[in-house]
């Protein structure tokens, strides 16, 4: 697969305003997952000054760029999750991982995929990030997937939960209008950014 780097350079502007909308919904005090997604690297980024001074919110990721972006700021206490290390991904994954997520809640992940169709579900290509995924959306009471259209239609490898299970998708405005009338027929809440 592609390095991060070049993953991160891939529909920029439509992840920017995607990361822009989501970063809206998180309010001070919360309990947030934050997967390894280049995209959900985009909502971290967008999180609002008062937020990161004193923001009092609690961040659990195993992503590193992650950790990078917020470990400096005082108003987010991190809990970074363990496991084996997976470079080209810069997250951490695996048996730890899972068990480190067990017993933790969290109001809201933010989840990226590969894919997303109502017969796969949401789907990524990397099996040992799907076992994490699920072990996170296990751990949050509020699931808001953050994918550009591009994903629509697509078919990852493995699937990490039902499309119709997740509580937010934000995309951009050149989804394809019958998938998220769908989608907001079977009560999921679709943003447009």
């Amino acid at each position: 697969g592609q390095g991060y780097q070049s993953r991160l350079q891939q529909h920029a502007r439509e992840k920017e305003r995607i990361g822009l909308a989501a970063a809206a919904l998180i309010h001070p005090g919360e309990r947030l997952i934050f997967d390894s997604g280049t995209t959900v690297l985009h909502v971290v980024r967008h999180l609002p000054g008062h937020l990161l001074m004193d923001g009092d919110l609690t961040v659990i990721t195993g992503s590193l760029p992650v950790v990078r972006e917020l470990g400096p700021w005082k108003g987010v206490d991190l809990i970074l999750l363990g496991g084996i290390y997976l470079p080209e991904y810069d997250v951490v994954v695996g048996p730890q991982t899972v068990d480190n997520l067990k017993g933790l809640n969290a109001d809201k992940l933010f989840l990226g995929t590969d894919g997303l169709t109502f017969s796969r579900g949401i789907t990524t290509s990397n099996l040992l990030e799907a076992e994490v995924d699920q072990a996170m959306v296990r751990a949050a009471r509020e699931v808001i997937v953050v994918a550009d259209s591009s994903k629509i239609g697509v078919v990852g490898l493995t699937s990490i939960m039902p499309l119709t299970e997740i509580n937010t998708l934000i995309t951009d405005s050149e989804a394809p209008a019958d998938f998220v009338a769908q989608l907001r027929a079977e009560g999921v809440n679709v943003i447009l950014a």
